[in-house]
């Protein structure tokens, strides 16, 4: 049986951060929420694979120290073999433990005037370095 409530970003917030039990003492079980792909691009900036104990984490504070382990493992990597051989268990931990639920992307539209700006990076998330302002 499913509880779907809408509600506003605001109340989201502040129920997302409640601990107790859902629904009756303000607890919550799923909310959805998207990140930009700059946050998602890999392990050590990914803030909801962080599965450290103790509820400092991510929402929802999933605890789980061996795919904590394996991240920092990725992390410690030496070169690209070490890292492949990390993240290889880093993902096979992943899928078994499921701290969240990747449920897809999204592409959002970026433009660019041509007239007032030079040497854009075509990135999925707008970034502002390599620009030149065109007077």
């Amino acid at each position: 049986k499913v509880d779907l409530q809408s509600m506003d970003w605001s109340t989201l917030v502040s129920r997302r951060a409640v601990k107790d039990p859902p629904p009756a003492q303000g607890g919550w079980h799923i909310f959805p929420t998207a990140w930009p792909a700059t946050a998602m691009s890999n392990p050590v900036v990914n803030a909801p694979l962080d599965t450290s104990c103790g509820g400092k984490n991510w929402f929802g504070w999933p605890c789980d120290e061996e795919l904590m382990k394996r991240r920092l493992a990725y992390l410690a990597a030496k070169d690209d073999a070490a890292r492949k051989q990390a993240i290889d268990a880093l993902q096979e931990r992943f899928f078994e433990s499921a701290p969240y639920a990747y449920a897809g992307q999204y592409l959002p539209p970026t433009a660019y005037r041509k007239d007032r700006m030079k040497n854009p990076i075509g990135l999925v998330s707008p970034v502002f370095w390599n620009l030149e302002k065109i007077a």
